[in-house]
């Protein structure tokens, strides 16, 4: 079995990290920090990624502890996140069957 994609994992590989702002609007909670001299196709490719998996780098930073954010792995082991059909699932979330990227509830 594959590892886990971990959204945070991937913007470190890119030299960009994120930090969660929790009084903007929802598409713009989180800051993309890139590095000085980063290229300008891996500043686009590491603001995708944010915008993309936003809910579930949220998630992880809402379940870390003294700012340090869970990995996609944690969340995993401790029951806060599936994997059903590929997809990354909050479980015990059935009140809507939308498919959202990032984490689709169940």
């Amino acid at each position: 079995m594959a590892a886990p994609f971990d959204p945070l994992a991937k913007l470190a590989s890119l030299g960009a990290s994120v930090r969660p702002q929790p009084d903007a609007p929802e598409g713009e909670r989180l800051r993309v920090l890139v590095m000085v001299g980063m290229s300008p196709h891996n500043r686009l490719q590491a603001r995708r990624i944010a915008k993309v998996w936003e809910r579930l780098i949220l998630l992880q930073f809402a379940a870390g502890q003294n700012g340090r954010p869970r990995t996609v792995q944690q969340l995993l082991a401790s029951g806060r996140l599936r994997v059903v059909n590929g997809r990354y699932v909050l479980p015990g979330s059935l009140e809507s069957t939308e498919s959202v990227p990032g984490i689709p509830r169940e």
